[in-house]
């Protein structure tokens, strides 16, 4: 089952985000400071098998075709740094 584990954040949120795995303990979970999530603009679906999630799935591939059939921008494209739960709304 699919979870929008992630919507809209604060900036505040955002930073605190980045500086995870930089200046404060946990592994680094993003690579921007200027995120979609800030202003509601992207969410983050994550696949979970019972309570536990699943990152590594061909599943999340074809929630990438459908979520850009509806017209969203999936961040499994992304060839920098390939985000498979991401989806955001064009600019």
């Amino acid at each position: 089952m699919f979870k929008v584990t992630s919507g809209n954040r604060t900036q505040a949120e955002q930073d605190a985000l980045y500086a995870q795995g930089r200046t404060t303990k946990g592994p680094m979970v993003t690579w921007t400071r200027k995120s979609r999530h800030i202003g509601g603009r992207a969410i983050d679906l994550t696949l979970f098998s019972g309570k536990n999630p699943v990152w590594e799935s061909r599943h999340y591939d074809r929630a990438g075709v459908v979520g850009e059939d509806l017209g969203l921008v999936w961040g499994g494209r992304w060839k920098k740094s390939p985000d498979k739960p991401h989806f955001e709304l064009p600019t």
